[in-house]
């Protein structure tokens, strides 16, 4: 009886040790997790949804209902549906989540200009992930205030209030997507948004690269073995316009001809022959600030806007999606 007695006695013992270490455990994590809180209280998280990501691209379509933004995948079909009045800022795509602000404030009202802005992050399933405390909009000379995630991270840029043009930047950092906030650094080297058009020498994309006639004005393509799929014949494209990149992606480029956009792929045919007003790459060329290198942020539709039809295309020139073409 008594070793009876002696072996629940250690049992209990042993317990009370194991109570007592996870709670010492559970505290631990609880001051822990406001300690982090405390660091970081540029964001709050929203779901803890962990179901898998379908897609990772979506994009969006303004005029298949009023007043809302229609996100499709790449098949044309409808994923989830914003208001477009409540979220006047559609950020792009990347990696499987897109920021989409409200402007608190705005600086022209009829532009709606955004000037306070709070971002909140979706996933492609429509959830709702984290979203960013409100901050004062920064607004670039030229090319796109909107974060998107690239490599796991998004650069967040903050002005001051009182919009001092020689010094409006209050604040630079990333933010993860976990929610972390990552200082940023200046870089020693020169900025060079775009290396896709500068006058030097253009970088291979998908083993294939543009080169120039004499005078920088019309451009062709070339493979990294010497063989010229097309010569000089395309318009080169200004500066400043994001939307068009001449550079392959896909397997397809975007080109110019007499005033009208179409498509070539490598062997140099056309995917669709330059007939379109307006048309915009596969490949939007966005900046990656951790190195002033470009990333490219590779699509599977892009949108154009023939004689007869605008919508989304596929890299076959097939349309997934497409009204008959507005009249603005």
């Amino acid at each position: 009886m008594i070793k009876i007695k002696l072996k629940n006695l250690v049992l209990i013992v042993l317990a009370l040790i194991f109570l007592i270490f996870d709670f010492v455990l559970l505290t631990d994590i609880i001051n822990t997790k406001k300690t982090e809180n405390k660091k970081n209280n540029f964001v709050e998280f929203l779901s803890t949804d962990s179901k898998k990501i379908q897609e990772n691209k979506l994009y969006p379509v303004y005029k298949m209902k009023k007043d809302k933004v229609v996100f499709i995948n790449k098949y044309g079909k409808p994923v989830f549906e914003v208001d477009k009045k409540e979220y006047v800022i559609i950020g792009e795509f990347n990696e499987g989540y897109a920021f989409l602000g409200k402007a608190l404030t705005t600086l022209d009202d009829e532009f709606n200009t955004p000037d306070i802005i709070q971002y909140t992050i979706f996933d492609t399933n429509g959830n709702q992930v984290m979203r960013l405390k409100p901050f004062k909009n920064f607004i670039p000379m030229e090319g796109t205030s909107t974060p998107v995630f690239i490599g796991g991270k998004a650069f967040i840029t903050i002005a001051n209030s009182d919009r001092n043009i020689d010094d409006d930047i209050a604040e630079q950092f990333y933010i993860t997507i976990k929610g972390e906030k990552i200082p940023y650094q200046e870089p020693e080297s020169s900025l060079n948004t775009s290396p896709s058009l500068s006058l030097g020498e253009y970088p291979y994309h998908e083993g294939v690269k543009r080169f120039d006639n004499s005078d920088t004005t019309k451009y062709g393509y070339i493979t990294e073995d010497g063989k010229i799929i097309k010569e000089p014949i395309y318009e080169c494209p200004p500066p400043g316009f994001s939307y068009w990149s001449p550079d392959f992606a896909n397997g397809v480029a975007l080109v110019k001809l007499n005033g009208k956009f179409g498509y070539i792929n490598k062997k140099g045919e056309y995917i669709v022959k330059p007939t379109l007003e307006y048309a915009q790459s596969f490949s939007n060329q966005s900046l990656d600030y951790s190195s002033f290198g470009s990333a490219y942020l590779v699509n599977d539709l892009a949108y154009v806007v023939s004689n007869t039809r605008e919508g989304y295309i596929n890299t076959k020139g097939e349309f997934v999606w497409s009204i008959p073409k507005q009249q603005y």
